[in-house]
């Protein structure tokens, strides 16, 4: 059958026809030796053409007619390698009390052997009854005592003891109790829910698929509301005229089905029209896999080879997308671990890529399928091949981390579980056979699985941030709630498994605002992490004062000195305070302050290209010779300088001899009175000459410029129309040092 089967895919329509024989019942205390070995031929036939249901009638009908036979005359043989048959072939077409009352006729004739106790023990744990296990293995441990595959089992049993203590917080009931077929592969579509279902048809020429005995299957629908009402049949009603004799074929399976988030691409498995010889030397039909795309009117069209890696001598079936548009899906292609593996195709420019592997995380020796991706990337998938609670077992698999679950109770069960798929608000289905061994569809209400998370919060120098808003953002659902650190700096929360979830800080103005982005919980463990913030803004703080308590006139030089760093300068203001971003001068390592006739004054700065933060210095300079520019006088109209001037401007040179980085800029003024562009360049003549006499003393050009103000910046109110006496002219005309940056 499509989809659901114990131990193997059951979704091939064989081509063999094989005469089936009926009326077997009506043979009972009446067949000869070679009728039954007519019968047990026939049967093998039909098990080689993989027709278990007939085969089973067949080998059953012979085991429990001989053993009746045996009863009553001890003469008469019986062949364990019947029961064998007739119990594999009632497994593979899923019905396990058949199963059970041949295993049981088997043992109690005493033909059992460690193989047979062994399936009869695992018949008991599929149907749920621990502990009718128990009991059978203590009664085999009699039969075989001292062998060890008897403690074998009982350890496998203890460990199957621990997955029954896993537990999903999650309810889950029948969907369709009253339901007369089987059913299963349950997706929601709009107000609809679309399954696969056995066919009802009465019509004569109506076939049963000889794997299960059971009809074909087909595609309906319900209303989510009324799970009660009639099925439709949902191949007839939605796919379009062109579609509908591709897809509607007597005989044969369809499904199940997948549908984009979207609504607008659906995935159908189903067999190919091509029978290829299989693994067995059969003649078979495998599956694949058709995209169709909705169109006005809600019909579905075909597209043609959307699917290119589809393949009559292998099967490609049960395919989803993920959230990227990747296709993920089962199949048992060349390069398969087990039977069916999972396997992923990339959506990229427009169409499906090669298939990956998606590798022993995911898959096993035994079966993958019927996968399931949720809005946060979390793959689900049903899988014989791992330990779990018995039959198929449901798993999760986080895509991002690779971490591998096993789902438990009530989610998994003693029985197949397969075809999970819930919305984002935690509502869906799930198939199982646990209720009377036949497929069914149950609802799934899932509760909200979170792990808790501790991020603790500190500056980027070790300060914990204590008893601060903090905003705890679910990027999957735009939730946002907002809480505070402790005093120890933490902040706790809990998150929904595969939710990408974001810390987010607004800043307090000492402190940086910082988004902690990527926090995800991929099992239900305690996550701790930690969050380093900045400072907002750092900046380095300098006060400068003057010795003897000196008020400072000119702002001072601030120059900045690191290794391999090219030198740099900066003014205070007349406070002597500067302020410099600390990240903008990441790699000075120290200052000099310095003032003309001042001792300069030096100060380390601290490391902070780890943790910029900024630090607060103070510095005190004193003065160690004292120039008097005041005493720099010029006689009016004049530029030549006075031997008294020439005295102060010998203390300069000795001040830039001492101090070699610096740059001054040595201005001249003069008084109001006398024409203004004449006073310009007298002023200016002034200063050169100033200069020129401090070069000729070895100061290099580079580190003093001249400048002339003429009579642009009085001291006083002489100026223009203005009558002063001599003192108040001289006071204007002087000489002022600034210093330079670059």
């Amino acid at each position: 059958m499509v989809g659901h089967a114990s131990t193997s895919l059951k979704g091939v329509a064989l081509v063999a026809i094989v005469g089936l024989v009926t009326g077997c019942q009506s043979f009972k205390d009446t067949l000869a030796e070679k009728a039954y070995e007519r019968m047990v031929a026939s049967a093998d036939e039909q098990k080689e053409a993989f027709h278990f249901y007939d085969a089973y009638e067949l080998y059953s009908a012979v085991a429990f007619d001989v053993h009746e036979r045996a009863l009553e005359d001890s003469s008469v043989v019986e062949d364990p390698e019947v029961y064998r048959n007739a119990i594999d072939c009632a497994i593979r077409a899923g019905n396990l009390m058949a199963a059970v009352a041949l295993s049981d006729t088997l043992i109690e004739a005493g033909l059992g052997d460690q193989q047979d106790w062994n399936q009869r023990v695992n018949l008991a744990l599929n149907l749920g009854n621990d502990a009718s296990a128990r009991a059978i293995l203590t009664k085999a441990s009699e039969e075989f005592p001292g062998k060890p595959w008897i403690e074998e089992m009982m350890a496998g049993l203890a460990t199957l003891e621990k997955f029954q203590e896993i537990e999903v917080v999650a309810e889950v009931w029948p969907f369709r109790p009253h339901a007369d077929n089987l059913e299963f592969g349950a997706v929601q579509l709009d107000d609809d829910v679309v399954f696969v279902r056995s066919s009802e048809s009465t019509d004569i020429t109506t076939m049963v698929d000889g794997w299960t005995g059971r009809k074909y299957t087909t595609i309906v629908s319900v209303p989510l509301s009324d799970s009660t009402a009639r099925e439709s049949a949902y191949a007839r009603s939605q796919l379009s005229s062109q579609s509908l004799m591709s897809t509607v074929i007597p005989n044969e399976h369809d499904g199940p089905v997948s549908f984009s988030a979207d609504g607008l691409r659906m995935y159908l498995t189903r067999n190919h029209g091509t029978a290829v010889s299989n693994k067995e030397g059969m003649d078979a039909k495998n599956l694949k896999v058709e995209m169709f795309t909705r169109e006005p009117g809600k019909k579905w069209v075909l597209q043609e080879d959307a699917i290119g890696f589809n393949h009559p001598s292998y099967s490609v079936a049960h395919a989803v997308e993920d959230t990227a548009r990747n296709l993920i899906f089962a199949s048992d292609m060349p390069g398969s671990r087990g039977g069916l593996d999972l396997w992923v195709s990339e959506w990229k420019d427009g169409k499906y890529q090669q298939p990956q592997n998606l590798g022993d995380k995911v898959n096993t020796r035994g079966d993958e399928k019927f996968p399931f991706v949720d809005g946060v990337n979390q793959l689900f998938y049903s899988t014989d091949g791992r330990s779990g609670l018995g039959g198929m077992d449901i798993y999760r698999h986080d895509l991002a981390s690779g971490l591998t679950e096993l789902l438990g109770a009530p989610i998994n069960s003693y029985a197949d579980d397969f075809a999970y798929i819930v919305n984002d608000a935690g509502m869906g289905f799930l198939s199982s056979n646990r209720d009377e061994d036949v497929d069914r569809i149950f609802r799934v209400k899932m509760g909200e699985v979170t792990a808790p998370f501790e991020v603790t919060l500190v500056t980027c120098d070790g300060l914990v941030v204590a008893n601060q808003p903090i905003v705890v953002h679910d990027t999957y659902t735009d939730v946002r709630k907002e809480v505070a650190t402790s005093p120890e700096g933490v902040v706790t929360f809990d998150a929904p498994l595969g939710h990408m979830m974001a810390l987010r800080f607004a800043g307090n103005g000492e402190l940086a605002p910082f988004d902690l982005e990527g926090l995800r919980a991929a099992d239900k463990v305690l996550y701790r992490d930690q969050a380093v913030l900045g400072y907002d803004q750092p900046q380095n703080d300098l006060a400068v004062r003057l010795e003897p308590n000196k008020s400072i006139t000119e702002p001072l030089a601030v120059t900045f000195f690191g290794p391999d760093m090219e030198r740099q300068s900066m003014l205070t203001n007349l406070e002597g305070e500067l302020t410099w971003d600390v990240e903008a001068m990441l790699g000075y390592t120290s200052i000099k302050v310095d003032h003309i006739g001042y001792r300069t004054g030096t100060a380390p700065l601290m490391d902070q290209s780890a943790c910029p933060k900024g630090e607060s210095i103070v510095m005190t300079l004193n003065q160690e010779v004292v120039i008097d520019l005041e005493l720099i006088y010029y006689d009016l109209d004049d530029a030549a300088l006075r031997p008294a001037s020439k005295q102060e401007l010998d203390k300069l040179v000795n001040y830039m001899n001492e101090v070699p980085y610096v740059r001054v800029e040595l201005s001249s003024y003069t008084d109001s009175r006398g024409p203004k562009e004449y006073n310009d360049y007298l002023s200016q003549a002034r200063a050169q000459k100033c200069v020129d006499y401090i070069i000729a003393q070895g100061v290099a050009p580079a580190r003093i410029e001249a400048a002339g103000y003429g009579e642009t910046k009085p001291l006083n109110k002489c100026v223009d129309g203005v009558w002063c006496n001599e003192r108040m002219h001289q006071e204007n005309r002087r000489t002022e040092l600034r210093f330079l940056v670059n």
